[in-house]
């Protein structure tokens, strides 16, 4: 199985706890690559930590990627375990690409992942749950599928770029 996550490498993002999580997945014997697509001023401290817990060989920081349609076409599962999050762009584009989300239940992310239909909801900054909603979906492959196949229709339900403009606008029109 592959994991994806596509974020900014910031400590905000919570991708330290992801690589603990993985740690801990392994432990138990459950071992999904990880390809985490991004860059920022933690990419040191995340390979020392992916070194640390051993999994090298399994977790890769790919750097800034162009091809975000391409990475989440090869994943089975989508990632975000953010601390804090504004909208959750990533996470849309994994709903809409039919990838099932584990990400935290932060700001936007809980907004736009629904708990139970479109992906799994987490604490923030707790790599023991991450860990089980992660292995959940690498374990269940009809949970996996049935959370995929429910993310188009989640971001079709508000979250297209048409209709994001026109909400926009109403708010800004309210306000003038």
């Amino acid at each position: 199985r592959v994991l994806v996550s596509l974020a900014a490498l910031h400590a905000r993002k919570g991708l330290d706890v992801l690589v603990d999580a993985l740690a801990m997945l392994a432990r138990r014997g459950h071992t999904p690559h990880a390809w985490l697509a991004g860059e920022g001023e933690e990419r040191a401290a995340l390979e020392r930590r992916i070194e640390t817990h051993g999994l090298s060989g399994r977790v890769r920081l790919l750097g800034r990627r162009s091809d975000v349609g391409d990475l989440l076409a090869g994943a089975d599962v989508f990632v975000l375990p953010a601390h804090r999050e504004g909208l959750g762009v990533a996470a849309l584009e994994a709903m809409a690409a039919g990838r099932p989300v584990v990400a935290s239940r932060v700001g936007g992310l809980a907004d736009a992942v629904v708990d139970g239909r479109t992906g799994l909801l987490v604490p923030p900054g707790d790599p023991t749950a991450l860990a089980a909603a992660i292995e959940r979906l690498l374990v269940d492959e009809d949970l996996r599928r049935r959370l995929g196949q429910e993310g188009p229709r989640r971001v079709a339900e508000g979250f297209l770029p048409d209709q994001m403009v026109e909400a926009y606008e109403r708010i800004y029109r309210a306000v003038l």
